[in-house]
Formats: C-alpha cells, sequence, structure tokens
C-alpha cells in the first residue's frame, strides 16, 4: 500500500541524526526501542531542540501508562501503540498534515 509518502527510512538513531542534518525532513516518525545509542525518546528530544519545524511521533509497544511515565515532558507527541496495520500507520502520518 503507498499512501502517498516520500519515506526515508534509518536503520538507528545515529542514522536518524544524520539523515536530518542532510535534510531536515517535515515529519520524523521513531520506535521507542531501536539499535544504536539513541532511543526514540533521545532523538525526539534531539530533534525538537536541532530541529524545531520537525513535527515528531513516537511508535511502542509498551503499555500506555509507561509509555506516559517515559515521555510525559515531551509535550503534544502523538504516539501509535503497536501492533498496527498499513491503514493505521498511514492514518497516523496524516495527523501531522503537510
Amino acid at each position: 500500500m503507498k499512501a502517498g509518502y516520500d519515506v526515508a527510512v534509518a536503520g538507528d538513531g545515529d542514522a536518524a541524526v544524520q539523515m536530518l542534518a542532510d535534510q531536515a525532513d517535515n515529519v520524523l516518525i521513531t520506535d521507542m526501542i531501536m539499535p544504536g545509542s539513541l532511543t526514540g525518546i533521545e532523538l525526539i528530544v534531539y530533534t525538537r531542540e536541532h530541529y524545531p519545524d520537525v513535527k515528531c511521533g513516537l511508535i511502542s509497544g509498551m503499555a500506555d501508562g509507561l509509555i506516559e511515565k517515559l515521555t510525559g515532558n515531551l509535550k503534544d507527541l502523538k504516539i501509535l501503540s503497536k501492533p498496527f496495520s498499513r491503514a493505521y500507520i498511514a492514518d497516523f502520518a496524516r495527523q501531522f498534515g503537510d
């Protein structure tokens, strides 16, 4: 299913930081837990500090209460819970607008 988005994929948080430096995108959607030295939350904090115009979303398989505890200081963070379908990720991406 193609939802009309150009998607760039980073293998880990460090690669995502480099991609942002090379081409700051409109939206960053990251998983909570990923390989490399950064968690998804750390990547979002970094992105908000260095690229404030980039809208950020988080994907997680953790229970909602734990997610809220871990992301409490990240205001207005959109979170997509696992598991999800391709249709749900497309709907999640649409929440960020153009």
